[in-house]
């Protein structure tokens, strides 16, 4: 994204702030979306006195003075849609102020990119399949003491597999005196693992400032994975540099969209002041 402005920026006026945006992805970005934040909105001198709109001709969106800190429920979005590999699009944001002073306005571009992930990233491998009679009639089966076909396959994503239990009822198992009669099979019981036992997860935070930054990372903890890494840490960020974090998932859950761990973040260095 490339911000194009001209000044001088005058009291009462709207001020065009140009923005141009550019696909560097592999792929097909889908369901873009621009999101114009208002910083520091809460402060009525500034909420009270500013406007921003896409199309002041139009439509005039209002930022008002919130009664929160949710600074991004007073802000204006406006849907880009699709923008394919290499291409480009311009858009404009309008700001008006009534009074003279500094207006910090944010600017998020959201967007997909790729399928969604809703299934299993890697190969299964079936350990194990059966079927157990319950009471109280039990059929008996006639792969009784046999692996099942599906036992050590292995099933890739998006892939399907299926298994055939021949049951059989014994007449002595059953009533003379009732015409219909209930039988009730059992349970199927399928034993699974991932052909690659564990999954990675790397976080990367870059400081695009002049300043030193310091952060408090933490990970919660998860009913769906094992966590192997730094679950807390506080650490330092010089300017223009960047600090990763790895970690190892053991999956304890399986289903087509199991939530990763929760990652908290928060900045130490507006707590401390200016250095």
């Amino acid at each position: 994204m490339k911000i194009c402005q001209k000044s001088p920026i005058l009291v009462g006026e709207w001020f065009k702030i140009k923005l141009d945006f550019f696909n560097e992805e592999a792929s097909k970005i889908q369901d873009c979306e621009l999101n114009s934040i208002l910083l520091d909105s809460q402060d009525p001198l500034i909420g009270d006195t500013t406007c921003i709109s896409y199309d002041p001709g139009l439509t005039e969106e209002s930022i008002k003075s919130p009664s929160d800190e949710n600074v991004e429920a007073f802000s204006i979005v406006k849907s880009i849609g699709k923008l394919e590999p290499s291409k480009s699009l311009s858009l404009c944001v309008y700001i008006k102020a009534s009074t003279t002073g500094i207006r910090n306005l944010g600017i998020r571009v959201k967007y997909k990119l790729g399928e969604e992930f809703t299934l299993c990233s890697g190969p299964i491998r079936i350990l194990d399949c059966r079927m157990e009679p319950r009471f109280p009639v039990q059929p008996s089966s006639a792969q009784e003491g046999g692996d099942s076909s599906l036992k050590n396959s292995v099933l890739y994503q998006k892939g399907s597999a299926r298994d055939c239990f021949c049951l059989t009822v014994r007449r002595e198992d059953l009533s003379n005196q009732l015409d219909a009669q209930d039988i009730t099979i059992g349970k199927y019981f399928m034993e699974w693992r991932r052909e690659e036992e564990s999954d990675s997860l790397t976080y990367s935070f870059s400081n695009l400032t002049d300043k030193i930054q310091e952060y408090a990372l933490s990970i919660e903890a998860s009913e769906s994975f094992l966590i192997s890494g730094n679950k807390a840490a506080t650490f330092k960020i010089i300017p223009h540099d960047s600090r990763v974090f790895s970690y190892v998932l053991q999956p304890l859950k399986a289903g087509p969209k199991v939530p990763l761990p929760k990652l908290n973040l928060r900045s130490l260095r507006l707590a401390q002041g200016h250095d």
